[in-house]
């Protein structure tokens, strides 16, 4: 992050709340300061996370989405114990850079002091596959291995994984197995689904085989189990987990995996709400539920495509984007290029930062948002912010403002930032991504 004009940057006593016409106290998150175009900086600015939001975070590479979104986490790590144990945070992280939270950020140390901060450790749990490098989270106290549930996948869901469409021999076949198993067995394996395609008295030879081998194929990804506890390791309330998918080649995978993921919350919360509702009708105490979810989403446009259908895009944009308020989610997604992403996820933001962007698709997918209370054009704007790092500006469709604010600096260490090819290690306190 840039240091030009820290003289400005000594805190002060107003706060911004974006989010909310009405924020609850203790229940927001500090983004950074107003920036004037001069390059002075004004109140503090934060996001109030009492209701569920839909935030979209853009930019090109190297401006600040992935940095800005670790500073999200960071915020929500520093709620008060009571506010925070509320809600549980779940990171799909594509490209394995958010493990690094768990580490101070040294580099930094002078640019976090004229903001008057220091460099802090966020802690985290971390969800991994079999093929990451147990060195690197060797230090990291609450590591896991990502294991899926195999009981716990619908017929659709393999038919998904495997990328059959509901007509073929193969996806009848395994829609008819798992629907077998499932009425006779609580946990069931790899193993079980193969031995039980033999059972099927319909099914060809040659409709079996082929589904062994898919099956098999399933078997040397690791991340299947009989062990029922995907959520349990998800959810923690007050927590953020990070569920590493960097070393899973297949984008396709990444998505299934993210759209479980995904689809097994949702419904959770679901059950969840319902449940709270009926104690306040029938004026009985609360008890405890699962918390509210925050699903943080990185390289979003890989889940979101624009003119693809897809499962992980129709348990996202129909089930979190269209539905989420009312169980209590919120998402949270960050992309370099919003053109990409279908234009449906705009419409259901309701927090937008952008960072700067170059690509006139990029730059005009977000014009098409047009809040008629944005005093300025969007594409101006945008262009006005200039080359400095860190600078956004972002639209609040809940209180209707559109402000260009300065992104704190990050107190934990960025993991996205791009090497530097010397042989001395020299860290510039620009480096922001």
């Amino acid at each position: 992050m840039e240091t030009n004009h820290q003289q400005n940057t000594s805190k002060t006593t107003t706060d911004y709340i974006l989010g909310n016409s009405h924020p609850r106290p203790n229940h927001s998150l500090h983004l950074g300061r107003f920036y004037a175009l001069d390059g002075s900086l004004g109140a503090t600015i934060s996001l109030d996370i009492s209701k569920p939001h839909v935030t979209l975070i853009a930019g090109k590479r190297g401006y600040g989405k992935s940095y800005t979104m670790g500073v999200f986490l960071e915020e929500f790590n520093r709620l008060s114990k009571n506010v925070k144990s509320l809600y549980s945070c779940i990171v799909i992280d594509t490209l394995g850079i958010f493990w690094t939270l768990n580490y101070p950020n040294h580099k930094q140390k002078k640019l976090l002091s004229t903001w008057q901060s220091f460099p802090e450790q966020t802690p985290i749990s971390m969800l991994h596959t079999s093929k990451t490098d147990p060195m690197v989270f060797s230090q990291l106290k609450k590591r896991h291995r990502l294991q899926l549930p195999t009981s716990l996948l619908t017929a659709e869901q393999w038919c998904h994984l495997f990328e059959l469409s509901s007509n073929q021999p193969e996806a009848i076949l395994l829609t008819n197995v798992i629907l077998s198993l499932q009425s006779s067995e609580d946990t069931y394996s790899l193993t079980d689904i193969k031995k039980a395609a033999y059972n099927i008295p319909t099914a060809k030879k040659e409709t079996i085989q082929h589904l062994q081998n898919l099956l098999s194929q399933a078997e040397s990804w690791h991340l299947f189990s009989t062990d029922q506890n995907l959520y349990s390791s998800l959810i923690h309330p007050g927590e953020i987990t990070i569920v590493d998918l960097s070393f899973l080649e297949s984008t396709h995978l990444k998505q299934i995996i993210t759209g479980i993921i995904a689809e097994i919350l949702f419904y959770d919360r679901i059950n969840q709400r319902k449940s709270e509702e009926y104690q306040q009708i029938t004026n009985q105490q609360q008890t405890p539920s699962s918390p509210y979810i925050f699903l943080a989403i990185d390289e979003a446009h890989l889940f979101l495509p624009e003119k693809q259908s897809s499962y992980v895009k129709e348990v996202l944009l129909h089930n979190w984007l269209r539905q989420g308020r009312q169980p209590g989610l919120s998402v949270i997604m960050a992309t370099q290029r919003p053109s990409f992403m279908d234009q449906e996820v705009l419409s259901h933001s309701d927090i937008v930062l952008c960072h700067r962007l170059t690509a006139e698709e990029d730059i005009q997918s977000l014009t098409k948002l047009r809040p008629t209370y944005m005093k300025g054009d969007i594409q101006e704007t945008i262009k006005q912010i200039g080359t400095e790092k860190g600078v956004a500006l972002i639209i609040d469709d809940v209180v209707e403002t559109a402000h260009v604010i300065k992104i704190r600096p990050r107190k934990s260490w960025h993991g996205g930032g791009e090497p530097i090819p010397s042989l001395e290690t020299v860290i510039l306190e620009t480096d922001i991504s």
